[in-house]
């Protein structure tokens, strides 16, 4: 007679190894879950460390930054005075350090004059002492100051050169002295290749992005050239101790609570909000571009770095 196989010990059998096998994917399920929870609570504390360091902040910088004109201006003698004082003290700070480079020379030469003007009824108006509207042309520049509950509308907190008008905006708060003259030679920088008088170059997406990592490290060139080679030695420093992190967003919330103090010093804004901001720009784009130099990431890479400072802050690898 034939036997008859144990089938109720295999049937056990089978049953224990599905048992074990569901045990262990859910250990791993479990494991992958909290894997992904900390992936995520890792990266919202990345975004939270870059908002902290970043132009975010600057939504909080009428509290703390010294507005001097805080809403539409009226067009009198003492307005028009005071807004003439402040652009030459502006043209002023260009002149004296005009010898930089061969580039802040042409442009010194280039615009010989500023225009005052400010925002006023949702235009640019530029006067002379007997009221009557002076539009820069020439060799003169537009230097139009923003009120305070304009800036704040529209959140620009920074320099920004207007083609049509021939004009550069800049919100009407003190900014310390280096750092001003970074952004205006930044803007300038713009201004002297795209102006009505001379024409416009290079005018697509990809040559004015290109234009935008040239003029952002413009504006680091001259910020370390003031700091006798302080600035790019600190951020040299950060770039040394991340040589081998790929991810561009981890190494900029690497920088240390003490480095950031040392930035803001190094540059008289360590009591801003805004002015700290315009620093904190510059630095992340400069540490982005030596970083492509260094892995032969190129204009390209540059490019990339420079877009994802306006980006969700996703994870950016160089």
């Amino acid at each position: 007679m034939k036997s008859i196989p144990n089938r109720t010990k295999k049937r056990g059998f089978s049953g224990w190894l599905i048992a074990a096998l569901f045990v262990i994917a859910c250990v791993l399920a479990s494991g992958y879950l909290v894997h992904k929870k900390s992936v995520r609570q890792k990266k919202e504390q990345a975004v939270k460390d870059y908002q902290d360091f970043t132009v975010i902040e600057v939504r909080r910088s009428r509290a703390v930054d010294g507005w001097w004109m805080r809403s539409n201006p009226s067009a009198s003698l003492e307005m028009h005075n005071l807004l003439q004082q402040k652009a030459n003290y502006v043209m002023g700070l260009l002149r004296k350090h005009k010898d930089i480079s061969p580039e802040t020379r042409r442009i010194v030469e280039r615009f010989s004059d500023i225009r005052a003007g400010a925002f006023v009824n949702n235009g640019y108006r530029f006067m002379n002492v007997n009221d009557v509207p002076t539009a820069p042309t020439g060799k003169a520049i537009g230097l139009c100051f923003i009120p305070e509950d304009v800036a704040s509308k529209h959140l620009q907190y920074s320099p920004m050169w207007h083609v049509e008008a021939n004009t550069i905006s800049l919100p009407a708060f003190t900014v310390p002295e280096k750092l001003l003259v970074a952004v205006m030679f930044h803007e300038l920088g713009h201004s002297i290749r795209h102006n009505n008088e001379d024409g416009r170059f290079k005018d697509g997406e990809k040559e004015m992005l290109a234009e935008e990592v040239a003029m952002h490290e413009f504006a680091g060139f001259i910020l370390n050239h003031l700091t006798e080679g302080a600035y790019y030695t600190l951020l040299q420093k950060i770039i040394d101790r991340n040589k081998t992190e790929s991810r561009f967003d981890v190494v900029i919330t690497s920088i240390t609570p003490e480095e950031k103090s040392l930035l803001y010093r190094m540059f008289d804004c360590e009591n801003t909000e805004a002015p700290r901001a315009m620093l904190a720009n510059n630095v992340i784009l400069t540490i982005g571009f030596k970083l492509c130099e260094m892995r032969g990431k190129g204009i390209e890479g540059k490019v990339l770095v420079y877009q994802w400072l306006g980006l969700d802050l996703s994870p950016l690898t160089l």
